[in-house]
């Protein structure tokens, strides 16, 4: 009389665990999107110190195998959009001060990747920051800091 009663109480159960379980999965990992002109970026804050920017809406469950930019979650990076959507890519060996490593997957589309790191002389550092001020003036962009996700952005181009 029990048995069918203890089956199904059992079944509805399990059911209800793998939606918790699922739910905390899914909000225990920042993922946020921004659009930026005509292209969405996905910003996803994951486990394990890394965080994963990709330039169109990812909502796999692992982690994207190209078109990603990978870096630490404590990290910052600027992300200009030139004119014919080549991805300037800006970010500096030690954000918010953490060690900022960022990689760039991106096989299908084109970029730019501008690194500053504590090996850059005087006049790269130089270059690297008016070339930033420059971008930042005119073209349309995402800004973000994994570490808070805060991130800003500029949708459109500025003469």
């Amino acid at each position: 009389m029990w048995k069918p009663f203890l089956k199904a109480l059992a079944m509805k159960m399990a059911k209800a665990s793998i939606v918790v379980i699922t739910l905390i999965f899914i909000f225990l990992q920042y993922r946020h999107f921004y659009q930026i002109n005509a292209i969405t970026f996905t910003v996803w804050k994951k486990w394990g110190g890394k965080c994963y920017i990709t330039p169109y809406p990812y909502l796999g469950f692992y982690t994207p195998q190209q078109n990603y930019i990978q870096m630490s979650n404590l990290g910052e990076i600027d992300i200009f959009i030139d004119q014919d959507s080549t991805l300037l890519i800006f970010n500096e060996e030690w954000g918010e001060g953490a060690l900022n490593n960022v990689k760039c997957y991106f096989p299908n589309y084109k970029y730019k990747h501008f690194y500053l790191d504590s090996l850059s002389t005087k006049e790269e550092t130089k270059t690297f920051l008016i070339e930033r001020a420059k971008y930042r003036k005119t073209l349309p962009s995402i800004f973000i800091s994994a570490k808070s996700m805060w991130v800003e952005t500029q949708n459109t181009s500025q003469p």
